[in-house]
């Protein structure tokens, strides 16, 4: 090997290095419990819309930290699920098998309708399927 390609190997090398402590070190000074607070405040007050271009944007810059993804998607799915628990709560009796059918693939959502219909069953007590009471 001749010196300029190990030089470019070393080069190399330490540009790697420095990336890799860039990464810890977005972790460990930006990527933190604040940030996420901050984050999950700011996400709550966001349009759906504007959470989806965030998630877009940061599957694309910052992929290693699905922390941050993980915070997006569960405002969303906490949208969907109060949406449908809205839709639920607004259909007739006959409607919510149907409803229930459409979106039994679904735990969660599969749980909301099934509250509902309960609800309006005039159970005294519903299920909980953590096993908690």
């Amino acid at each position: 090997m001749d010196e300029n390609s190990l030089e470019t190997e070393e080069l190399s090398a330490r540009r790697e290095h420095e990336l890799e402590r860039t990464e810890e070190e977005l972790r460990e000074f930006y990527i933190t419990p604040l940030y996420l607070e901050t984050m999950r405040t700011r996400a709550s007050r966001w349009s759906p819309e504007h959470i989806k271009s965030q998630l877009q944007l940061f599957r694309r810059t910052i992929p290693d930290y699905p922390e941050v993804l993980e915070l997006l998607e569960g405002e969303l799915h906490k949208r969907n699920l109060n949406d449908l628990r809205r839709h639920a709560r607004k259909s007739l009796n006959e409607q919510l098998p149907a409803l229930l059918q459409k979106y039994g693939a679904e735990p969660d959502y599969r749980e909301v309708i099934e509250t509902e219909m309960e609800i309006r069953k005039g159970v005294k007590r519903l299920y909980d399927a953590s096993g908690e009471t």
